[in-house]
């Protein structure tokens, strides 16, 4: 053989064989760094999973608080601050609410609005903060008057107020508002233990799917009731059917 190609072919081994070993040495040391870092990782893992579990935890607290706190400045945008009785802006999407669900189940529902008769003597004569307390002792009444989880009471502005009653006929509107202006003429408002004695009107409609009759125009009923209460001697129950 080929004195040249010997050494051509010694030289092509050699090489080979050192490829090999380097690669293996690689192999070798990948393969310590691998088992360094998962002994490092096992050491670890405790401290690393109760770490996530616990930021995981701090923002799940978070959240709530978060949703709570929408939800407290959702209702507190809802309510009357004096009264604590839903607001002008409550009532406007509770009678949409009810008249969308009382068109979809042919169930009747009605409103009654209250007013206080006579309320500006009480201020000018009593003053703006016997007024205020007044306005809070009838809500408290109101919302004593009202049974069901359903009804839902309102301040719909100054000394007027609104009940809406869901699935509720004429009759039972007409029986709780003649109950409720019962209850406040028997009760006796104070302030500055002086007795204020405090009578309400009230108006009543009830919604049975009459055409042509929206939100708008079932309010508008119960409040034309009510002024007919107010201009009729005051201290009763008027029904806009009964008109």
């Amino acid at each position: 053989m080929d004195k040249h190609l010997v050494i051509t072919l010694t030289l092509a081994v050699l090489f080979l064989i050192v490829v090999n070993v380097v690669l293996w040495c690689r192999m070798a040391y990948f393969k310590k760094v691998s088992i360094a870092l998962k002994k490092v990782y096992e050491e670890h893992k405790s401290e690393f999973e109760y770490e996530v579990e616990k930021r995981t935890l701090t923002l799940n607290i978070a959240l709530k608080e978060l949703e709570l706190a929408n939800h407290a400045l959702a209702k507190k945008s809802k309510t009357d601050k004096l009264t604590g009785l839903n607001n002008r802006s409550s009532f406007d999407d509770t009678i949409k609410a009810e008249f969308r669900r009382s068109t979809r189940t042919l169930a009747p529902f009605s409103i009654v609005m209250v007013d206080i008769d006579h309320f500006k003597m009480v201020n000018d004569i009593f003053g703006h903060l016997a007024g205020d307390q007044c306005l809070v002792w009838l809500s408290s009444l109101i919302k004593k008057t009202i049974k069901r989880e359903s009804d839902v009471a309102f301040r719909y502005g100054g000394e007027e107020f609104c009940v809406i009653l869901p699935i509720t006929d004429a009759k039972g509107a007409f029986t709780l508002a003649e109950k409720l202006r019962s209850i406040i003429e028997a009760s006796h408002f104070e302030f500055e233990n002086k007795q204020i004695d405090i009578t309400v009107s009230c108006g009543v409609f009830t919604f049975t799917q009459q055409p042509g009759v929206g939100p708008e125009k079932i309010f508008l009923y119960a409040d034309k009731a009510l002024y007919q209460a107010k201009n009729t001697g005051r201290n009763k129950t008027i029904a806009y059917n009964d008109l």
